[in-house]
């Protein structure tokens, strides 16, 4: 399944490592924030900024939500259906609490680095509803710019502390799926309906689909 993925800093994420009294270790999270304009994600030539609506999770699936280091399958901390993965959702985000495994040199290292602070932000992959995005068009210090709204999500699939998100000062680490393309497209073409003397120029579905196929490698995220 082709998902999209997100990222939020440091900043936002407020890690903490707690200690319980039965032993064992666990790593609380912020993966999603709600009713925040992100940074700009820079699709194409345009100006794009996204946010996150409080309902977005109503409805959503989210009983398949793995914890991964770096979202390195090999470096699982938790999943929800074993029940070592938990979450909240709360009117502003939703916090996570997963299960350190301990016992494993993953669960180790996670647990020494987000004690040292070494953690720098936390990532999550999700995919948007197919009519769950609405696009608005702002002028902010005359400079048109393109405001998306995930209202609903179809799924949210995976939730990682990273060591490198680039995000927000580059987009770097995000991924955006063919369907947002497309619902961006069709706003877009909305607003710049083309005049009939535009005829002669080369087809406006041929240029769509190759500046697509280039934003979705620029926008193609792998951890090594």
């Amino acid at each position: 399944m082709e998902m999209e993925r997100r990222v939020l800093p440091k900043s936002e994420t407020q890690f903490r490592v707690l200690t319980e009294e039965d032993g064992k270790s666990y790593l609380e999270g912020t993966a999603i924030v709600f009713n925040k304009r992100s940074a700009n994600l820079g699709w194409r030539d345009y100006k794009v900024y996204e946010i996150i609506s409080p309902d977005a999770c109503n409805g959503a699936r989210m009983d398949e939500i793995i914890c991964k280091f770096n979202h390195d399958i090999n470096e699982v901390l938790g999943t929800t259906w074993a029940g070592t993965l938990t979450y909240e959702i709360t009117p502003n985000e939703v916090r996570y609490k997963v299960e350190l495994p301990l016992d494993t040199e993953t669960g180790r290292k996670v647990k020494a680095l987000a004690e040292r602070g070494d953690l720098r932000g936390n990532s999550f992959e999700f995919m948007p509803a197919e009519n769950g995005m609405l696009w608005r068009e702002e002028v902010e210090d005359g400079e048109k710019v393109n405001i998306v709204t995930i209202t609903q999500f179809e799924g949210v699939y995976d939730f990682a502390p990273v060591m490198r998100p680039a995000y927000p000062d580059t987009n770097d680490s995000i991924s955006v799926s063919k369907r947002t393309l497309d619902s961006f497209n069709e706003f877009r073409a909305q607003l710049e309906k083309p005049t009939p003397d535009e005829g002669t120029q080369e087809p406006q579905e041929d240029k769509q689909d190759n500046e697509d196929e280039k934003v979705l490698r620029k926008l193609k995220y792998r951890i090594d």
